[in-house]
């Protein structure tokens, strides 16, 4: 066997080991049990300080007073917190310039009531950002790890300039100074602490999508979780004012009727490779060696980025969308017009959600239109 026969058999190994692991994860109802469409976190701003908050709530707000501008919001001086029975409420006052909203409010998994409420609670809000999640869900830990590979090898988000693959650090016991990658939410343990997670668990950005693996909120551990616990994928898109302008979603009275998940998404995601009689260019079974500003490799869109600048010009007549993720990506836009769907039919019977009780408001204990899933993860 001379040398060209010995490197054909080679690609043709790659190329079915490449494409055996593809087929494999992303096999629906298998190794993917089910996707779910839901908002993460929202920010809003609006013109009310900390007087005029305390007065539209009829209760004191909770300062943090650990609360560091540095390390979380450096506009802001002051934390403050509004808890009640299903949702909690974190608020950012006193800004260090005239020019920016005198407060920011932040929480997590809302519901159409519970905006309803806030909106008619406080009118005026604007939105300042929206965390559109999807969550993929898989068999078992080590078929989130396969995923979580094949993901961030294929996606491919339109006009971004760079990747990142970041967060998730901790020191390992025993090991001071060492860090490794766990699936969490990019932030870190507390030194000495010694957990099972894998070393793989990076984040994943580029641009407004972000994917990593996790876990149910309820395990979660000091922003992480045990690794048999980690059960799903999340693929995430941080819509700011750009996206929320072109689709008339800047203020929250605009956002509840439809939060409009589907038109939002659905163009964002993709699966792409070079076609493979583009000289110059790596193959969908080669090895991806263009590394991020962190120093890994392995995706796409980091190598079309770097290959795109060496070559100064337009490269996308010569990308395709990768075979192999047209069932994955139609239940991924299936969820995401589920989400619409479910919203845009969901009630919103603001009498009984805003109550006057001894001329405080208050919250009232009503989730019922929050998904199962849901349920468990806010108690």
């Amino acid at each position: 066997m001379n040398k060209k026969d010995s490197q054909i058999i080679q690609y043709q190994l790659m190329k079915r080991t490449v494409e055996s692991v593809k087929s494999s994860t992303l096999c629906i109802g298998y190794t993917i049990i089910g996707a779910e469409a839901k908002i993460h976190r929202m920010r809003l701003s609006g013109r009310y300080d900390y007087g005029k908050l305390e007065k539209k709530v009829g209760r004191k707000l909770r300062i943090d007073e650990t609360y560091s501008p540095k390390e979380r919001m450096p506009n802001y001086k002051t934390k403050a917190y509004l808890q009640t029975q299903a949702w909690n409420l974190t608020i950012f006052l006193d800004p260090v310039s005239p020019f920016l909203p005198p407060c920011i409010i932040e929480f997590s998994y809302p519901t159409k009531e519970f905006l309803a409420w806030l909106c008619k609670l406080l009118p005026g809000l604007n939105v300042s950002w929206v965390e559109y999640a999807l969550d993929i869900y898989c068999c078992d830990p080590l078929e989130v790890e396969s995923l979580f590979w094949v993901l961030r090898r294929y996606l491919y988000v339109p006009y971004q300039k760079s990747t990142r693959q970041y967060g998730g650090l901790y020191f390992k016991a025993g090991e001071r100074g060492k860090i490794r990658r766990i699936p969490s939410d990019m932030q870190e343990a507390e030194d000495g602490e010694e957990h099972k997670q894998s070393e793989e668990g990076a984040v994943f950005r580029v641009g407004p999508m972000k994917l990593y693996k996790r876990g149910p909120d309820k395990q979660k551990h000091r922003n992480s979780w045990f690794f048999e616990q980690v059960d799903r994928v999340r693929l995430e898109l941080t819509s700011t004012g750009y996206y929320l302008q072109k689709h008339k979603l800047q203020s929250l009275k605009d956002f509840i009727p439809h939060p409009r998940f589907k038109p939002m998404c659905e163009n964002l995601i993709n699966f792409k490779r070079f076609r493979e009689r583009c000289k110059g260019l790596p193959k969908e079974w080669e090895a991806y060696s263009a590394e991020d500003r962190d120093g890994n490799p392995g995706s796409f869109q980091q190598e079309y980025i770097q290959a795109r600048q060496k070559k100064g010009k337009n490269l996308t007549n010569r990308i395709e969308d990768a075979k192999g993720f047209e069932e994955f990506k139609s239940m991924l836009i299936s969820a995401m017009d589920g989400f619409d769907r479910k919203w845009a039919l969901s009630p919103v019977p603001l009498e009984s959600i805003f109550q006057k009780t001894n001329s405080r408001l208050r919250f009232c204990n009503r989730i019922e239109n929050i998904p199962e899933r849901g349920k468990k993860e806010y108690s």
